[in-house]
């Protein structure tokens, strides 16, 4: 450091040379599109270099002579390589990751270097003053020159977010990491903990942001995965890539905030169809996410990728229930109707009796029921679901199997009360549960 003798005042000229070029550094190297920025080094290997004879002095005009930062206001006019654009497209989502794994390498290594720097001013002070200045004296230069570092570090978390609000997330996280391996009662302590406070109002205007993207985003959607699901999981694959080591109490907040705020989103946007029904829309988005979230294992969201599994199980059965509906639709209000009967009261062997309910009518009835009827019947029904499927989620194949054990399962039903109410007539359909499965595993129509 340049320090004035006669003062007693540290001069500025040589910490803002190295300090504001390193940041400069850090930042042109991230924005200026090349998809560069400076390699991680531990602490050891920065120390070492310093410890080889290269001074402070030395290393910054190696960042000088690399190159210039006009201005950070210029840098983030220019760029336009924003997160917040690119989740625009599901194609995009890699490159998002390694954007964000690139800046929160050089946020990471901005703060490395002021922690060297930090260190050696701190040791400078206390060695070349000790035989002329007081402890108190010496603790107030010390804390007159590493003031600087917190401007300069504050100045760098503006100038980040404000240019990309999604460059929070790295700069929160990194900040909580350092300080869980800080000491409390250390200078570099506490302009971290100082910055943190900033770091987490950008980090709560970008949680706010993100959830408001999500809840507006599927106004020109079309049919198929809202996008606001895929917003949501570029967003998880995006900060789950980041290095974290620290309490994530703030983070998952922020994911299950945004996990409400997917949810409600489908609703809408489920809502909104006319190309497809409502339930088919929410079981493809629920599917997707659910399957995003069983690959993608986040302790914080269980319960949602729980609740996910529940919603596609419980529309995919409401939709098939409503479009298989009763293929023996005849069969159906015949026992309807005896259902009705032994309701009131009336024992099994007397429904016989009822000229309505006689054997004579029921086997009737399972004759008009041909295997080649069913068949035929069924197969319309496949070829008309088959429309409100997506090809990309492959669920119509599982949409034909829940309604080929819902149409089991009624015939099933069919046969236990005829059983019951005719044990000895040997009324029977013309059909097997064996030929349905093969109706459906044979004729459906493939994508």
């Amino acid at each position: 450091a340049v320090v004035s003798t006669q003062s007693g005042h540290y001069g500025r000229g040589q910490y803002q040379v190295t300090a504001q070029l390193a940041y400069q550094k850090v930042l042109l190297e991230y924005f200026d599109d090349k998809r560069s920025c400076v390699s991680r080094k531990s602490t050891e290997k920065l120390f070492s270099k310093f410890k080889s004879g290269k001074s402070e002095m030395a290393l910054s005009q190696k960042m000088k002579s690399s190159t210039a930062l006009n201005s950070r206001t210029s840098i983030a006019s220019n760029s336009n390589t924003s997160l917040d654009s690119l989740q625009s497209s599901k194609s995009e989502s890699d490159f998002l990751v390694a954007h964000g794994n690139k800046f929160e390498s050089s946020v990471r290594d901005a703060l490395d270097f002021i922690e060297i720097m930090m260190s050696k001013e701190e040791t400078f002070i206390g060695s070349f003053f000790s035989a002329t200045r007081s402890v108190k004296e010496r603790r107030d230069m010390t804390e007159a020159v590493l003031a600087r570092f917190t401007v300069e570090l504050e100045s760098f978390i503006n100038s980040s977010c404000k240019f990309d609000i999604y460059y929070s997330l790295p700069i929160y996280l990194s900040l909580l990491d350092r300080l869980d391996d800080t000491q409390e009662n250390t200078y570099i302590y506490q302009i971290l903990r100082s910055n943190l406070d900033t770091a987490n109002l950008f980090f709560n205007k970008m949680h706010k942001h993100q959830k408001a993207r999500i809840l507006e985003c599927n106004r020109k959607a079309g049919r198929g995965i809202a996008t606001s699901v895929t917003q949501f999981t570029q967003f998880l694959l995006y900060s789950e890539s980041l290095q974290k080591h620290c309490k994530r109490t703030s983070l998952n907040t922020c994911y299950v905030h945004l996990a409400e705020a997917v949810s409600e989103s489908i609703e809408v946007f489920a809502a909104e169809q006319s190309k497809a029904p409502c339930e088919v829309v929410i079981v493809e988005n629920f599917h997707y996410l659910y399957n995003f979230l069983f690959r993608n294992k986040i302790d914080s969201l269980d319960k949602f990728r729980s609740r996910c599994h529940k919603k596609y199980k419980e529309h995919l059965e409401l939709y098939v229930k409503a479009f298989l509906g009763t293929p023996l639709d005849k069969i159906n209000v015949f026992f309807d109707g005896v259902q009705l009967k032994l309701n009131s009261g009336v024992p099994f062997e007397e429904i016989g009796f009822y000229p309505e309910f006689s054997k004579q009518k029921l086997k009737a009835l399972a004759a008009e029921y041909t295997v080649k009827e069913v068949k035929k019947g069924l197969e319309a029904i496949m070829k008309k679901i088959e429309k409100h499927f997506t090809k990309e989620q492959n669920l119509f194949m599982v949409a034909c199997l829940t309604m080929q054990a819902e149409f089991i399962k009624q015939v099933e039903g069919y046969d236990k009360l005829m059983k019951l109410c005719y044990p000895d007539a040997g009324l029977r359909f013309a059909f097997t549960v064996h030929q349905i499965q093969a109706m459906f595993d044979g004729k459906s129509p493939k994508h």
